[in-house]
């Protein structure tokens, strides 16, 4: 497996992908599960504070991956999006923090069209220290029905509530009800302590429908 990253665009050409590291995936049996070696991204290659895209690309000998340098031309490229089951694309942000500063991260919740949704939000701070304080705002219509893990209720309007959410550990909300194209706004509000130390932090948010990670937004803030 190889992962690579790239600025965000509607046409991120390969020749537009930074190479992150590769690793080795053993045979996994059936039934089983099995974590490879990580990849390392060293801190002196994160780019600077913005939105990016990690592309993924998973090369096995019975199904290998295509040959990136071989496409040629937008048609070949359409075909690869399109056709091939051995890449992934997924979203993150770069934030720049300061020890004693408060930072904040937006993200969309979104349902199907024509079709109701029950899924669980995850918030997962299990990288981060547990003096860090981070709020989750929500529409309360979301978050009230919902049954909450490493979470508790901070404040609310009418319309919304904000959640204490519990740093060094994945928070949760199961159940959460979605309308059909559901399209709603959260945030985390996210304050560093004063005494934290210099460092890469990742916070990423994903949302989780039977049981399946639907998207992910990830994180990795820099302190200093």
């Amino acid at each position: 497996m190889t992962v690579y990253w790239c600025k965000p665009s509607v046409l991120p050409a390969p020749n537009s992908w930074h190479l992150i590291g590769s690793t080795s995936v053993p045979s996994v049996p059936p039934g089983e599960v099995i974590v490879p070696d990580p990849i390392e991204w060293k801190e002196v290659d994160i780019p600077g504070e913005g939105h990016y895209c990690f592309v993924g690309i998973v090369d096995s000998g019975n199904d290998p991956a295509p040959d990136k340098s071989a496409i040629q031309n937008i048609g070949q490229f359409y075909a690869f999006i399109r056709e091939s089951n051995n890449a992934t694309w997924k979203n993150f942000d770069v934030v720049d923090v300061f020890a004693n500063s408060i930072s904040n991260m937006s993200f969309h919740i979104q349902g199907w069209p024509r079709k109701r949704l029950t899924a669980d939000l995850i918030v997962d701070l299990s990288e981060i220290q547990e003096n860090f304080e981070v709020k989750l705002r929500i529409l309360r219509r979301l978050s009230e029905p919902s049954t909450l893990l490493n979470m508790n209720l901070d404040q609310q309007t009418l319309t919304y509530q904000k959640l204490n959410v519990k740093a060094g550990k994945r928070g949760e909300m199961r159940a959460v009800e979605l309308k059909p194209s559901d399209d709603t706004l959260a945030s985390l509000q996210i304050t560093v302590p004063p005494e934290v130390a210099d460092g890469v932090y990742r916070i990423s948010v994903a949302q989780v429908v039977d049981g399946r990670e639907d998207g992910t937004c990830y994180t990795p803030a820099g302190s200093r």
